[in-house]
């Protein structure tokens, strides 16, 4: 059965094995639906199919076409409209390319694409100078860096196994011990109650 949810049950009456005396009893199949490369069913009684596709930050900005092989074995060709700017995180939909509905197979459900946008790592100069002759200018902020309340600092790559901020979870608790430690009264050492006066 076309869209049929998982764990349907499709039972065929009086096909089992039959036996001197008695009516042959019922074969039941139970529908388990298999992980496929590309699509994935948004839930169990759902129609709609959901695909992640990555895209260049030029197909982004620009304009994109790309090739999908559907469950049917058709070749879809899905293009964004001129002009569209596809943004990190946006969701789309091919309306009427999701599964047939259960027990209505004329009714589609519809193809959600999740994008992510690939970012390149660095620019070079040259490539950053056309950007920014492209790209509306943003508003530049005014500062000294001589002032001496003016601090200037550039980002870094973050690592929570290797930044802790001792946020009061268990990564900053760590820290009080390892203090506890320095003073040779750690989790081997002797621990001293303070007296309330």
């Amino acid at each position: 059965e076309k869209g049929c949810p998982e764990n349907h049950k499709v039972v065929f009456s009086g096909e089992a094995d039959e036996k001197p005396g008695e009516l042959p009893g019922d074969v039941i199949f139970v529908v388990s639906i298999a992980d496929h490369g590309v699509f994935k069913r948004k839930g169990n009684n759902s129609a709609d199919l959901v695909m992640k596709k990555n895209i260049s930050l030029y197909q982004a900005l620009t304009g994109f076409e790309f090739e999908i092989k559907h469950l049917d074995d058709r070749k879809l060709i899905i293009k964004n409209n001129p002009g569209e700017v596809i943004k990190p995180d946006a969701i789309k939909m091919v309306k009427g390319e999701g599964l047939p509905t259960h027990k209505n197979p004329f009714i589609k459900g519809n193809l959600i694409i999740q994008f992510e946008v690939d970012f390149p790592d660095t620019l070079d100069e040259k490539t950053r100078d056309a950007i920014q002759k492209l790209l509306p200018t943003p508003a530049a902020i005014k500062y000294d860096e001589k002032s001496h309340d003016v601090e200037v600092h550039y980002i870094e790559d973050y690592d929570p196994k290797h930044h802790n901020t001792h946020s009061g979870n268990r990564g900053g608790g760590e820290a009080y011990h390892d203090d506890d430690d320095e003073e040779g009264h750690g989790e081997g050492g002797p621990r001293v109650a303070c007296r309330q006066q």
